[in-house]
């Protein structure tokens, strides 16, 4: 693979006994096709080996990602993949021709991400939302998303309309923001001279600068992240930095920097090994909900120190059975059938995002069937699954919250002759002892990890990962 072309290379017929090769440019619509003849069995001499085929379609398939393109391949006759030591592609044959299906290849290290992103992302009149670090940037959900416990949003932005002085890759608790304009969230920027990527914890800048103005938008963000910051535990601030330095550019840079409550940077050319970096996010997504919490305590104690997010009155009916006990089964499902749970962003996500996952594997999956979070029907099995969010690392509350609503559920809500298999879904690793003892109730488990979806014995068995 040289500069910004890529190898494409196309079979005929199933002995390769022809062969096409085309090259093709992201910044052409042009394409050049040599076709060849090889008589003898076996490759062509041209043509190069699968060793060397991989990495070119591997290449080929992260650029249809990058780019956004929809890679749902057509109805395939045959269906084969290449395989390489940390990376898969799928490889259908259509009409005699093979095709890279884009979505199977395993997401790259963090590490590389921030690499690329910080190495070729143009600087000043050189930097375009139409580069190949742009489209790697949109990419970030499914290139690094997977990093995150589930039920976190993804974004990546390179800007919009002109590209952005400080690119960056944020990371939303969809119950507290979904968007880098308020609230507060986790971010990547990258700085304007892209010698340093910061992973801040950060607040949003936007509403706050429309409401109060520039300047004392930049006050009173400063002032509440300092507030949070201090209340904060002192391990929990050991080692990061209470500053972050972006640039000189006037604009955003300087409201991300007054925002900044912590953070610890990176130099690009200097970037730590894969285990530490994974470490460090994994540390500041538990600090983003240790952050939460003690907002609202400074809010509570402070006055008019914490502006930026109105607080959410709490509501008097969010546990649905309070102050409930049914005298029968019916007087039970009536009852929780006719009221919504009101459930939270953050476990939404997670339920739709293992759904997606099932359903890309084949698996028929019902997400409306209330009460419940999610019916699986998988080999003709009927599982019950019930999503818990775990927040602030604390896995025993939504270990017993599971057990407890699944066996309510099925005792409920299924005749006692046709019980249901039962599942519960987390956004992370439980433990080993509560994923002991789930199974020793009976009840699979299957949780988000770095490297995608990991599960129970039961649930590995039962193909539900």
């Amino acid at each position: 693979v040289r500069g910004p072309f890529v190898p494409v290379w196309r079979r005929q017929d199933s002995n390769l006994g022809r062969l096409s090769r085309q090259i093709y440019s992201p910044r052409s619509t042009a394409s050049l096709t040599r076709a060849s003849s090889h008589s003898g069995g076996g490759l062509p001499p041209e043509c190069p080996t699968e060793s060397e085929r991989l990495p070119a379609l591997q290449l080929l398939a992260r650029f249809i990602l990058a780019a956004g393109t929809n890679c749902r391949p057509r109805r395939a006759r045959h269906s084969s993949s290449y395989s390489g030591q940390d990376r898969q592609l799928g490889v259908l044959k259509d009409d005699g021709l093979l095709s890279v299906v884009a979505h199977s290849i395993r997401p790259m290290e963090l590490g590389y991400f921030l690499h690329q992103v910080g190495t070729t992302f143009g600087v000043g009149s050189d930097a375009s939302t139409s580069s190949a670090a742009a489209r790697l940037l949109r990419a970030a959900p499914v290139e690094i998303g997977h990093l995150v416990p589930a039920g976190y949003l993804v974004e990546g932005s390179p800007g919009r309309g002109n590209a952005a002085v400080c690119p960056w890759v944020s990371f939303f608790d969809p119950d507290e923001t979904t968007t880098a304009t308020r609230g507060m969230y986790l971010v990547y920027l990258l700085a304007e001279d892209r010698k340093t990527f910061a992973l801040s914890l950060n607040q949003g800048v936007t509403e706050i600068t429309k409401a109060l103005g520039t300047r004392e938008a930049r006050q009173r963000l400063a002032a509440q992240a300092e507030a949070i910051r201090e209340a904060l535990p002192t391990e929990a601030r050991a080692g990061l930095d209470v500053a972050i330095d972006l640039g000189s550019q006037p604009g955003l840079p300087r409201s991300y920097e007054a925002g900044n409550i912590l953070a610890t940077t990176y130099e690009i050319a200097a970037l730590p090994d894969e285990q530490t970096l994974r470490a460090d996010l994994s540390r500041m997504i538990a600090l983003y909900q240790d952050a939460l919490a003690v907002r609202e305590e400074v809010r509570r104690t402070t006055r008019d120190t914490i502006v930026t997010v109105v607080e959410q009155p709490p509501t008097q009916s969010r546990e649905l059975l309070l102050h409930f006990a049914p005298k029968s089964d019916e007087e039970y499902v009536q009852v929780v059938t006719a009221r919504r749970l009101r459930k939270s962003r953050s476990h939404e996500t997670l339920v739709q995002q293992y759904g997606t996952y099932l359903r890309e594997q084949g698996v028929e999956v019902g997400t409306n069937v209330h009460p419940r979070d999610l019916v699986i029907i998988r080999n003709g099995i009927h599982w019950l699954a019930e999503a818990k969010f775990i927040r602030r690392g604390n896995a025993t509350g939504a270990v017993r919250e599971a057990l407890g609503q699944l066996a309510t559920y099925a005792f409920c809500l299924y005749p006692e002759n046709a019980q249901p298999h039962r599942l519960a879904l987390f956004s992370e690793p439980i433990g080993d002892v509560y994923v002991r003892l789930l199974e020793h109730h009976g009840i699979a488990a299957v949780w988000r990890t770095s490297e995608g979806w990991a599960g129970s014995p039961s649930a590995v068995a039962a193909g539900l990962i």
